[in-house]
């Protein structure tokens, strides 16, 4: 399976591979959840992530403007946070930056 978006910490992996595929698991995915995937994002990726050792899992469906981040613990994914339109956070693994689902989604910040 194959994430929507993927990032890795440089401490862990300085330049990205050329190869596919990546034998790394990566420390972020984003996942843009639509009706026709939303199973096997909440549910199926949701477990493969976790095995692999993904640290954070963001699921992002636009048709909501909403964002859940999902935060890895020993037992399974724990809730971090939810966000919605153009409500500002910051959010694991990116604290030190502040945005909103909107511009997330490429909507102008109000």
């Amino acid at each position: 399976m194959r994430p929507d978006l993927a990032g890795w910490r440089r401490e862990r992996l300085p330049v990205l591979p050329l190869g596919r595929p990546l034998r790394v698991a990566p420390d972020w995915v984003c996942e843009l959840v639509s009706a026709s995937n939303a199973r096997r994002d909440r549910v199926e990726k949701v477990r493969l992530y976790h095995r692999a050792g993904v640290g954070h899992y963001w699921l992002l469906p636009p048709e909501e403007a909403s964002l859940t981040v999902l935060r890895h613990e020993p037992d399974g994914y724990k809730v971090a946070l939810v966000a919605s339109g153009a409500e500002r956070v910051s959010a694991a693994p990116f604290e030190g930056l502040e945005f909103s689902v909107d511009e997330l989604l490429g909507e102008e910040p109000a």
